[in-house]
């Protein structure tokens, strides 16, 4: 077991990026905890802070203007999940302003530690936590034999034979003393700071010798290192998640009670013909499994007409995403999952998951769809974010020449 550290703390380490990304990877060591699988404090911790829900430390870096994703957690491989220690990662992708704010964004991330400590741990998230591990599990999709095995042999290194199966899934005991002692390793001298970009411009750049890669090494000021270690106050703006809405509690199944050959079930009904509106509806005779699919799909005339329609439409479309992600992302904990893409000449929503709470899901997203209007603020983030994934595409020629090898045909 690590008794320290594993790398020099008050370090910020700028690392010159091949693509156009901004990226701050904040990096802690945590003692190793694969004895304490039934109790997953590391995931009770991921969940918070790669939360993405209203007063969550995304949502108010996107609100500041600084951040358009980020991700929390200990990785699934064996060098974050050693003996030796866990190591717990935070990315977030920046925007250009953000680039700016590395400190004052690594400074709300210990505020909304303090956050976390001064709230102690609660038992509610751990139950949801808790009743999605054992509907994920209940309710798991059938995979590939091959994928499966080499799945249960990984386990079988981790887990006692009991729960080879059952390991991943599994928040048995709640224990909060030992989240408390977890939050204790996120400190400012067991933190990691590496800034990934293509912007980064030094004339004391250093090699790694490895990959040789050049970065910059900058010592963090002693001030900022102690008011990250004790923030004086947390913004109001951050807060812990509301209890999550969408967890479904209903596991009935719809289907018809027929075991007749798939090829001659019947097709689907078409319900309401209009000539605004077409609606089909197919009951289940095959799967059997308390989940539903819904596919909506709204002709937008003239949206591919020219490069300059197709280019606003996904500009549109990308908006309408950032609209929705808090509700969306609430949603996806729970495993009801939603897309929204165009599919032809077509803004195609998709909503699929578990039965109960679809409805209230797709009440949601149709209410803010209706009244949605992009604010200027977020229009250039979404903008500048498309401007660097296009500058980017060049950076993959086999992906571009199968996209373009697809136009023709």
């Amino acid at each position: 077991e690590a008794k320290g550290p594993i790398w020099e703390g008050g370090k910020l380490y700028r690392l010159e990026a091949v693509r156009d990304v901004h990226t701050l990877d904040l990096t802690w060591t945590l003692p190793p905890l694969r004895h304490a699988y039934v109790k997953k404090p590391e995931d009770y911790l991921a969940h918070l802070l790669g939360h993405e829900g209203k007063g969550s430390l995304l949502s108010f870096l996107k609100g500041k203007g600084w951040a358009t994703s980020l991700s929390a957690g200990v990785g699934d491989d064996g060098i974050n999940r050693s003996s030796l220690a866990y190591v717990f990662g935070m990315s977030i992708h920046l925007t250009d302003s953000g680039l700016e704010k590395i400190y004052d964004i690594i400074a709300y991330t210990y505020q909304y530690l303090k956050l976390l400590r001064d709230a102690s741990p609660q038992e509610w998230i751990f139950k949801e936590l808790q009743d999605i591990g054992n509907m994920d599990f209940r309710y798991a999709e059938e995979q590939a034999a091959d994928d499966y095995a080499a799945e249960l042999s990984g386990n079988m290194l981790a887990y006692p034979v009991e729960h080879v199966i059952y390991g991943d899934y599994v928040y048995q005991t709640w224990d909060p003393k030992m989240i408390e002692d977890l939050m204790g390793f996120f400190t400012p001298k067991n933190m990691r700071i590496d800034v990934v970009s293509k912007s980064v411009k030094s004339e004391e750049f250093q090699t790694e010798p490895w990959f040789g890669s050049r970065y910059v090494e900058e010592d963090v000021p002693l001030t900022l290192m102690e008011t990250w270690s004790n923030p004086s106050e947390v913004d109001t703006s951050l807060h812990l998640p509301s209890k999550n809405q969408f967890i479904p509690c209903d596991f009935s199944i719809r289907a018809i009670n027929s075991d007749a050959d798939p090829k001659s079930q019947s097709p689907p009904k078409c319900l309401i013909d209009e000539p605004l509106m077409k609606f089909w509806y197919k009951l289940d005779e095959t799967f059997k499994v308390p989940r539903a699919n819904t596919y909506f799909r709204i002709n937008l005339k003239g949206a591919y007409d020219s490069v300059k329609n197709c280019l606003l439409t996904e500009l549109f479309i990308n908006l309408l995403k950032d609209e929705l992600n808090e509700i969306i992302y609430q949603a996806s904990i729970a495993k009801l999952e939603t897309s929204l893409s165009m599919y032809g000449d077509k803004l195609e929503l998709k909503v699929y998951g578990f039965n109960e709470k679809i409805p209230a899901l797709l009440s949601k997203i149709l209410a803010i769809a209706k009244s949605f209007m992009p604010s200027l603020d977020r229009f250039k983030v979404i903008k500048e974010n498309m401007e660097r994934g296009f500058r980017n595409s060049n950076m993959k020629p086999l992906n571009h020449s199968t996209y373009l090898r697809l136009q023709l045909l």
